[in-house]
This record gives C-alpha cells, sequence and structure tokens, in this order.
C-alpha cells in the first residue's frame, strides 16, 4: 500500500498518534470498526466514514488508483465472396517470409497478410458488393475498455452448399 503524508504527498510516510504511520492508524482502526466505506458501482462512489486522516488517506488513495481505461472500438465485416475475389483483393491467408534467416510462416486459421490498407480493403469489398460479387452479412461493432475482454457472438448459423463428388 503507498504511503501518504497528510499534506497528500505520495510516498512519504506521516506519523499519527503515538509513532504510527498512517497505515498503521488505518489498521488499528479498521481492526477496532472505527472507519466505514460502501461502494456503489453504478455512480462509481464511495461512502467512507471515519476520521479526517482516514477519510483523506483514502481520497490519496482513490486518486492513486482511479485512472480511467481507454476505449476501443473493434469493428468486424464478414464478407460472403469467392476464393478468387479474395486472392484479387490482395490478401494471402498463408505464406512465409524469412526475417534475419528466421522464416516466419501465416497459416489460415491463425492470421492474415494483406498488400492493402484498411480503408482500401473496404473500398474493394463495396466495389466487390456493388457488382453483386460479395455480400457483406454483417458488420457488428463492439465498444470496450483498454485490457477488457470483449466477444463479438452472433449466435446465427450459416449454411453452404458442398461442392464436390460423393
Amino acid at each position: 500500500m503507498p504511503a501518504f503524508s497528510a499534506n497528500g504527498e505520495k510516498g512519504k510516510a506521516a506519523n499519527y498518534a503515538g509513532g504510527m504511520s498512517l497505515q498503521e492508524a488505518l489498521k488499528q482502526n479498521a481492526a477496532a470498526g472505527n472507519i466505514k466505506i460502501v461502494a456503489y458501482p453504478d455512480t462509481n462512489s464511495l461512502l467512507v466514514k471515519g476520521t479526517a486522516e482516514q477519510v483523506h488517506f483514502i481520497e490519496m488513495l482513490v486518486k492513486a488508483l482511479d485512472v480511467a481505461k481507454r476505449h476501443v472500438e473493434l469493428s468486424l465485416w464478414i464478407v460472403d465472396l469467392n476464393k478468387s475475389d479474395l486472392e484479387r483483393l490482395g490478401t494471402s491467408w498463408s505464406g512465409s517470409i524469412t526475417i534475419g534467416g528466421d522464416k516466419l510462416g501465416v497459416s489460415l486459421n491463425q492470421s492474415s497478410i494483406s498488400t492493402l490498407d484498411g480503408s482500401r480493403f473496404i473500398a474493394a469489398v463495396n466495389a466487390l458488393e456493388e457488382k453483386k460479387q460479395a455480400t457483406v452479412v454483417s458488420r457488428p461493432v463492439l465498444l470496450t475498455q483498454e485490457n477488457v475482454p470483449a466477444i463479438f457472438d452472433n449466435n446465427r448459423t450459416f449454411y453452404t452448399k458442398l461442392i464436390g463428388g460423393t
């Protein structure tokens, strides 16, 4: 637990009654039941009841710990198109390159390599869609926070005809 002085400076421990640090005083008061903290997650707030020193310490602790997370927007395009059209878009679903004597491989289910940037790729997909050579099935967008897991959950099942002999 970080140490705060009485004036709120982080890293400097203050001495309280009997030469105790603030942390020791808080532990003693918390054990005696003299401090009460109630969290309200819906409003992102705390209700703190205690001595002025305890309340001040909690304020400094919240300032140190309450750092806003960045927002992240995830966008996914589910597109139905022929493999030949996909290859013409400049996307390779497998391949390898050599970097400093080491060979790096990429396979279908792990990653993709594209020679197009995002906006050019989307424009090419839109052009194929206008020519009826592609269908954008879905475009879900998800907003989450940094380091918070996000899941695209589409409960629809897509069926396709199997081409080939028996």
